[in-house]
């Protein structure tokens, strides 16, 4: 995929991330609907010849768009010319997506739409369509009222002149945090380089769409450089290239380093490499020839017996599983104190021994949470601690579907937890009576959606929640089990370097 192709992708990746935080707002007096999300790919390159590709378009809404009452539609304009495209559904019928007669418009209907509203239609190249980029915009909107706006590019790519290469698909597992491992990539040359070809280039990308950044890609060459497409990666340009059509060709190893930190097992790398031949031009674009040619320190081709299972034309795939390690998560025991009708903050202290980090593994509200029921005589006023994001009790269910949640007066959500690292959660709670009570719970859990997990030892996960246990109402109770401020104390906070909190406005009442 060009650099132009992958800037373009990036920056609507970011477009889309900030919609979904609630940054995107359109003029005041246009504005009936803000998405919560909204997704548009085109899955481009494509190809005369290919199979028609997918394009898919999704919008969701919040809580204030009523189902059933409205119609939401996406119209997507391509910059092209009459007749350029194919567009249909894989048998050539039409669909919710009917498009005009020049085939540059297609228009998506949601009739008294549902909160969430989702399309795929099908597309490909005619022979006359040029190789290129083609701009397209999509438009969202309700009742005919725009309110979201994406722009993005469809590549085309030539015959297989264009595309030579084949390339693989590799699975690689048990690597060990804190290890690494030389990858060699492989090809498959299926045509003739074009004519004037004046290098190949060969791109290693880092993870996508990977919440925790635990892969580093490297290719210490001399024509290699930091750095993939605008992100993070190697980029490699082979002047001293083969051109032997049906020929597979391995490229030298390139390092992929995993953090000491890592949990697992988990693949971590859904890394990428794409290889392509360019002209002088393509070379000039590259920065030129800045290495000495004749060195032995070069990345290059030699010839291999090909990949176990191959991908197509533009891309391949390099898939990095590692080996065992699990962190050791915990929560201390906590006894509130304080005498009858008096306010007292109270801080929650969950620790990580270790030897693993508990990482990011999702985008907000975080990929952890602490879940509280208060003691009998204690009654939660506010949580006094901008570091976590504690959702509204009717989207527990869908953050934690496998956690037992019946009975929590709090949940309370956070990114991660570096080994070795603690983080501690203050809440200012109320004392309505002045009788002792240690039925109240605490717990430490991992989101996830199946079984299984990266926890090493669940017994400590677990701790009791008690209002003035042990001694008199007025006095706190020390000990290294439990932490107690008194008064008006302000929030408390030790999570440890490193840690990325997602920006979220909390639902339970912050300190005033």
């Amino acid at each position: 995929m060009s650099p132009v192709k992958t800037a373009a992708r990036a920056a609507a990746a970011l477009a889309a991330a900030a919609l979904g935080a609630g940054a995107f707002a359109l003029p005041a007096q246009a504005q009936t609907f803000t998405p919560t999300e909204v997704f548009v790919e085109d899955y481009s390159p494509i190809a005369f010849g290919d199979e028609p590709e997918k394009f898919g378009l999704r919008i969701a809404f919040g809580d204030d768009f009523a189902p059933g009452e409205h119609d939401v539609t996406a119209t997507v304009v391509i910059d092209a010319l009459d007749n350029a495209f194919t567009i249909g559904l894989p048998d050539g019928s039409g669909s919710d997506c009917p498009v005009n007669d020049a085939r540059t418009v297609v228009t998506c209907t949601a009739e008294d739409a549902d909160a969430v509203s989702f399309w795929e239609f099908r597309y490909g190249a005619t022979a006359e369509l040029v190789s290129g980029e083609y701009d397209y915009t999509v438009t969202f909107a309700v009742d005919g009222e725009t309110v979201a706006v994406r722009e993005d590019t469809i590549e085309v790519v030539g015959p297989d002149d264009d595309a030579p290469y084949l390339h693989g698909i590799a699975d690689y597992t048990g690597v060990a945090p804190g290890t690494s491992i030389g990858i060699e990539a492989e090809v498959l040359q299926q045509a003739a380089l074009p004519a004037g070809t004046a290098a190949v280039v060969a791109v290693f990308t880092g993870p996508d769409f990977a919440v925790t950044e635990g892969v580093e890609v490297t290719a210490g060459y001399g024509n290699c450089t930091k750095g993939a497409f605008g992100g993070p990666g190697a980029t490699c340009v082979i002047t001293d290239f083969p051109d032997e059509p049906g020929t597979a060709f391995a490229l030298s190893p390139v390092d992929y380093a995993l953090d000491a930190g890592l949990p697992g097992p988990f693949w971590y790398c859904d890394c990428e490499y794409e290889v392509f031949p360019v002209d002088a031009d393509g070379l000039a674009a590259y920065g030129g020839v800045s290495w000495d040619e004749d060195s032995d320190d070069l990345m290059g081709f030699t010839a291999s017996d090909g990949p176990d299972e191959y991908s197509n034309p533009f891309t391949g795939y390099i898939n990095v599983q590692s080996g065992e390690q699990r962190f050791d998560l915990s929560v201390q025991d906590l006894n509130a104190k304080g005498a009858k009708d008096t306010e007292t903050t109270v801080v929650v202290e969950v620790a990580n021994a270790g030897p693993a980090g508990a990482v990011p593994f999702f985008e907000e509200p975080g990929s952890y949470a602490l879940l509280g029921t208060l003691p009998t005589g204690l009654e939660l006023v506010a949580v006094d601690d901008e570091d976590v994001v504690c959702p509204d009790a009717a989207e527990w269910a869908d953050l934690l579907p496998l956690e037992d949640l019946s009975g929590l007066d709090f949940v309370c959500f956070f990114d991660a937890l570096p080994a070795g690292e603690s983080l501690d959660v203050a809440l200012r709670v109320e004392v309505t009576s002045g009788a002792s009570a240690n039925d109240g719970t605490l717990a430490v859990v991992e989101r996830r959606y199946e079984e299984g997990g990266f926890e090493a030892d669940p017994a400590d996960d677990e701790a009791v929640f008690s209002v003035n246990a042990g001694g008199s109402a007025n006095l706190p109770t020390t000990g290294s089990s439990m932490t107690v401020l008194l008064g008006g104390a302000g929030a408390v906070l030790a999570a440890g370097a490193g840690l990325a909190f997602a920006a979220r406005k909390r639902r339970i009442p912050s300190a005033a």
